[in-house]
């Protein structure tokens, strides 16, 4: 089967000769027999003479079509949810079961005078002191103790201002495929007017 760019047997073979061998060399090909394409991984290494000529190649090749595109579907699926989780007006947060921010969205992160990728990795006391987040610790508790979605009133401290406001805040505990708690789910709405 040929390579679909012209250029990837070159890059093949100069890799080859460079080091002596090649792993996990991803292409995609165009089979003989048919309009579709598939996607490979080879692994190979030169098997030389005793005074170093080179005499072939020796490796293996393994279609990787299937996996190829369960990451792409999985990484549109992301792609989706992040669009999706942008879009929500309201503020929206995942943190796991050590209070650690996984994710949140613009909203969110905005409040804290901060970008997404700033909060991620972050907790509580990182951005409003050790007082309020005991207080945010303790909700998202709650939440995990009764195993179900919790709502309350409150503020919401910010680096920004000195005014919380007053939220609608919804806590949901999440759990992964075998029903083991993860972390929480939280969203905030203004509900002062």
């Amino acid at each position: 089967s040929p390579y679909r760019s012209p250029t990837r047997r070159h890059e093949f073979q100069t890799l080859l000769h460079q080091q002596g061998y090649v792993v996990d060399f991803q292409s995609e090909m165009l089979p003989i027999h048919t309009d579709e394409t598939l996607w490979v991984r080879e692994h190979a290494h030169l098997v030389r003479a005793p005074d170093g000529q080179v005499l072939y190649y020796e490796g293996t090749i393994e279609n990787i079509s299937e996996k190829r595109l369960a990451q792409q579907m999985l990484e549109q699926r992301e792609n989706l949810l992040q669009n999706l989780l942008q879009t929500i007006p309201d503020r929206v947060w995942l943190k796991d079961t050590d209070g650690v921010y996984l994710t949140c969205n613009n909203a969110f992160a905005h409040n804290l005078g901060a970008t997404q990728s700033q909060v991620v990795g972050t907790v509580d006391s990182d951005w409003v002191g050790a007082e309020h987040a005991q207080a945010f610790a303790a909700t998202d508790q709650m939440a995990s103790r009764a195993g179900t979605t919790v709502t309350i009133e409150e503020g919401m401290p910010t680096p920004l201002s000195d005014d919380p406001g007053l939220w609608e805040i919804v806590k949901t505990p999440m759990h992964d495929p075998h029903g083991q708690l993860i972390g929480v789910l939280g969203m905030a709405r203004d509900i002062r007017e």
